[in-house]
């Protein structure tokens, strides 16, 4: 078990860990990577052949990652192999708080880990809705507003204040 300075040296540097793999920089490579790479990817069940262009893209993958770290971890003064470690410690205690560092370091590792990100991004992509489709869009009103998107206060039926209250509004002075 680890002494209580260690523990939170760790979390210490998963939360950094997790900040450098959720930074811009980070995450703009990553997203041009697949957007550039994702529909080169066949996806094919696991338990069937993979297709070797697919291999040479987790290859670059890894490349990628890689050349990302590079920074993260010179920074730190640290390896690569600690930072495995790290994130193996992390996803053993079921700390849900570094799942993106811990995703995203496995699909570096693993394969499949990798084509199921890839599966994910080309799916997002898929739901995006084109640029300028949804400008002229407008929301109905909803159930409390007209249709100049002033809220509406129902009234009791039959109530004297409300119609007095009512005729004001409409500019009478509510005597009958």
């Amino acid at each position: 078990m680890p002494a209580e300075g260690e523990k939170k040296s760790m979390e210490e540097f998963m939360d950094a860990l997790e900040d450098f793999f959720c930074s811009p920089k980070f995450t703009t490579a990553l997203g041009e990577f697949l957007s550039q790479h994702g529909d080169e990817l066949e996806f094919v069940p696991p338990e069937e052949t993979q297709p070797l262009k697919n291999h040479d893209i987790f290859m670059r993958y890894q490349d990628l990652v890689e050349q990302q770290l590079t920074s993260f971890l010179g920074e730190r003064g640290l390896r690569a192999q600690e930072v495995f470690e790290a994130c193996a410690s992390a996803q053993a205690a079921g700390d849900a708080g570094f799942r993106t560092c811990v995703d995203y370091l496995l699909a570096c590792t693993e394969y499949e880990s990798f084509m199921q990100l890839a599966a994910d991004h080309v799916h997002l992509r898929e739901y995006e809705a084109e640029p300028g489709s949804l400008d002229d869009y407008e929301l109905p009103p909803a159930d409390d507003e007209d249709e100049g998107g002033r809220a509406v206060v129902p009234l009791d039926e039959g109530g004297e204040e409300e119609e007095e209250l009512a005729a004001a509004a409409a500019g009478g002075n509510g005597s009958a």
